[in-house]
């Protein structure tokens, strides 16, 4: 069993604050909103994994549960939008058995061929689950990844990067990147993960999040720190994984696990360790650009102010 808050607690009471290697880079980045909205009413004790919209109904969340535990689980969670913003504000009542997931942790995530992959801790492994099946159909270790895991996200294609796998290390503080490749049994493995990153404190869940996204001036990684109960964003180098030095916080999340996008409003879903969904808003259309012209102007007339002073000797 991970010790998450053991780890957190004692770190504390050392003085030490966990770090992650950070840089106030806001430029890329707007400011965000998080909002609480609870937990499903019947979602088990101790409930905080990966989760992922349904591919089939934008109002359909997979919530994974029982974290590291052989009893994981992902369960199905119907949610309510406002009606004018569309906004997430809570659940429906319906809630359903999706898998048997032993073991998830972090990640939970749609691959190829619509297989549903999660990532498994303390194995250090990912199960692949075929569509319409409700177990596990196949287990496939994670050359390259300090043991052990804990988010998973493909990259996208038009990133940098595509089709490959993103897997952060818990354990490792670090993400890197492994190829994915078609076995002839069906499964999918994982090549040997490289061009790490170290971040120096424990990331959990990752998602892409394309330019041009509310909020968003250039292709991203967005990381659910764990311990430091923040989610960062940072832009990509060339293989697709994060540059630290252009990172910037977009929301403080009490123990962040999972990370989701959802299809409708291009809001960020995240769950925390007691299975609270919060839901970190984007700004909206146009309000980040405005926000740079405005910042901009603000620093022109600032300087020609200065000049004119200058030039008069006031």
């Amino acid at each position: 069993m991970k010790t998450r808050n053991q780890l957190s607690i004692y770190l504390l009471l050392l003085g030490i604050a966990p770090t992650a290697a950070l840089a106030d880079s806001p430029g890329a980045f707007a400011s965000f909103t998080v909002i609480d909205i609870g937990r499903p009413a019947n979602l088990p004790p101790y409930s905080a994994a990966g989760l992922v919209f349904n591919p089939a109904n934008s109002n359909g969340l997979l919530l994974g549960g029982i974290a590291d535990y052989p009893s994981g689980h992902v369960y199905n969670v119907g949610l309510t939008r406002d009606p004018v913003t569309q906004t997430i504000t809570g659940f429906d009542g319906t809630f359903s058995s999706a898998a048997s997931t032993p073991y998830i942790d972090g990640g939970l995530s749609y691959g190829p061929d619509q297989y549903l992959f999660f990532t498994q801790y303390p194995n250090n492994t990912i199960g692949e689950i075929k569509p319409g099946d409700t177990s596990p159909d196949y287990t496939e270790a994670l050359p390259g990844v300090t043991s052990s895991t804990g988010g998973l996200a493909f990259i996208p294609a038009g990133f940098a990067g595509a089709g490959n796998a993103a897997i952060s290390s818990y354990s490792g503080d670090s993400v890197c990147s492994a190829s994915v490749n078609a076995n002839s049994d069906g499964s999918f493995s994982f090549g040997t993960c490289t061009d790490s990153v170290i971040f120096g404190s424990s990331p959990e869940g990752l998602l892409y999040v394309a330019a041009g996204t509310p909020g968003f001036s250039t292709d991203a990684l967005v990381v659910a720190f764990y311990s430091q109960s923040v989610i960062v964003a940072y832009q990509l180098d060339s293989n697709g994984m994060p540059v630290l030095s252009t990172g910037h916080t977009i929301a403080t999340v009490q123990n962040p696990i999972g990370l989701a996008l959802d299809p409708v409003t291009n809001d960020i879903v995240t769950d925390s360790i007691n299975g609270s969904i919060n839901i970190i808003a984007a700004p909206e259309p146009g309000s980040f650009t405005l926000a740079l012209v405005l910042l901009l102007a603000g620093s022109r007339v600032q300087n020609y102010y200065k000049t004119t002073r200058r030039n008069s000797n006031v």
